[in-house]
């Protein structure tokens, strides 16, 4: 049993109204998608792993390794670097950083310098 994996997949659950709906955001059928969560020894492949990072906004390295996929988790955490590590949101707010216009860019920075003071960021901050 994967008393891990099985944790994190009951946690992405409470975020749907019912275990259909997590089944079909999944593409899962229900009875496998509840052996994974009842018995947790149902195992998720890659594809299904990266789909659960997918819905669920959870870092898709902490899903494989979880699901007992750590080279694969490495693999992808050497080809992307520090960016396969983040969550959905944050790579959707990167994005949208990109596609900013030079003049955007700095109305946002400086809102996040009026909402989070620089001290409070870098306590923030990611160890490298």
């Amino acid at each position: 049993m994967n008393e891990p994996f099985k944790e994190l997949l009951n946690r992405i659950a409470e975020k749907f109204p019912t275990r259909l709906a997590f089944s079909k955001a999944i593409g899962m059928t229900s009875s496998r998608l509840s052996r994974a969560l009842n018995e947790g020894d149902f195992p998720f492949n890659v594809a299904n792993c990266l789909r659960l990072a997918k819905i669920s906004g959870e870092s898709p390295t902490e899903i494989l390794r979880a699901a007992g996929k750590e080279d694969v988790a490495d693999l992808i955490e050497a080809l992307y670097g520090r960016e396969a590590e983040f969550t959905v949101k944050e790579r959707e707010i990167l994005e949208a950083w990109r596609a900013a216009t030079p003049r955007a860019q700095e109305a946002i920075r400086s809102l996040l310098n009026d909402l989070v003071p620089q001290k409070a960021r870098a306590k923030q901050k990611r160890p490298a």
